[in-house]
């Protein structure tokens, strides 16, 4: 994702999230960029950086991760459903090749 477009998700993120201050928000960020079979990506890792910022200002509880494997990744679903299920508002934003 180039800079402007992670300039303009982001402050989309800090315009429509205010509206659920009352509630309460977790979210799951997850910025892969090192792989075993393809070369590494430049942009996730700073993406998700980003974006966990912006969530946080917007009153979010924030978990993230970055260079997950496909069991690292699993758990962290798992447990990630378990604060989600308590939540008002769950958000999951994955930065990576899908």
């Amino acid at each position: 994702m180039d800079i402007p477009m992670r300039l303009s998700l982001v402050l989309i993120l800090m315009m429509i999230l205010p509206g659920f201050a009352w509630a309460n928000k977790v979210a799951l960020v997850i910025g892969n960029s090192a792989y075993q079979s393809v070369a590494e990506l430049d942009n996730p890792d700073n993406d998700a950086r980003d974006v966990s910022r912006a969530l946080g200002l917007q009153g979010f509880d924030v978990v993230s991760a970055f260079d997950l494997n496909r069991t690292d990744m699993r758990d962290k679903l798992r447990d990630f459903r378990e604060l989600a299920d308590q939540a008002d508002v769950a958000l999951v934003y994955y930065a990576g090749h899908g």
